[in-house]
């Protein structure tokens, strides 16, 4: 879905675990995306066949728009809940983006929004849609692995997650590879057994939030 968010609910995540082969691991790799320009620009980049930068992620910082200017006016852009999910007599509605809006607005209601580093900012963003992403994807698992009959056939489910980080291509050209930043790497087997294999391939797990809210912090 929009963000890197698992939308599929319960009905998705059940008919992907159904596939699992007899005595199968699955993995799953998840996370939001962030662009950074050649210049250096995060939240910007230059795509392959168009002309001026544009915005990634897109839905993150449409969002991120829309909660800032709610905090410079005083009032929700997006109700509480949807009226209508997700059509209504009126038209489609927009309800990932809603649903990211609503979710993004929690996770940033304590943090300044008005500073002057816009690229720590977006940083700030993205850390807070990996958190996002990240939560709604255990509470699935959780609750698809607490199914009777669930482990049965599944030896194991691997999770890695991070935030994928494009580059920008100025040339105009695909020649340029886009980094995949991990942050979780951790196994789930039967009986409630949760392994974290991250410190076997990396030194320690990054501690986001502390770094990026250091960059945005005003100097003392």
């Amino acid at each position: 879905g929009l963000g890197g968010v698992p939308f599929v609910g319960p009905s998705g995540f059940g008919a992907f675990f159904s596939h699992c082969p007899k005595s199968g691991k699955i993995v799953i790799v998840y996370g939001p995306h962030v662009g950074v320009s050649q210049e250096g620009r995060v939240g910007k980049i230059e795509r392959v066949g168009v002309d001026e930068m544009s915005g990634a992620c897109g839905a993150a910082l449409g969002a991120y728009r829309a909660i800032k200017a709610e905090k410079e006016k005083n009032e929700k852009v997006v109700p509480a809940a949807s009226a209508a999910f997700p059509y209504s007599d009126a038209g489609a509605g927009d309800v990932q983006e809603d649903y990211i809006i609503r979710e993004l607005r929690n996770r940033l209601e304590q943090d300044d929004l008005g500073g002057p580093n816009t690229d720590a900012l977006i940083a700030l963003v993205t850390n807070r849609m990996y958190d996002m992403v990240s939560d709604l994807l255990e509470k699935e698992i959780a609750n698809a692995s607490g199914k009777q009959g669930f482990w049965d056939k599944i030896s194991e489910v691997t999770l890695l997650g991070g935030i994928v980080i494009n580059q920008g291509n100025k040339a105009g050209e695909a020649a340029v590879e886009d980094w995949f930043a991990p942050v979780t790497f951790e196994t789930l087997k039967p009986g409630g057994v949760r392994e974290n294999l991250f410190n076997s391939l990396y030194m320690e797990r990054p501690v986001l939030a502390k770094a990026v809210t250091a960059a945005v912090a005003p100097p003392a």
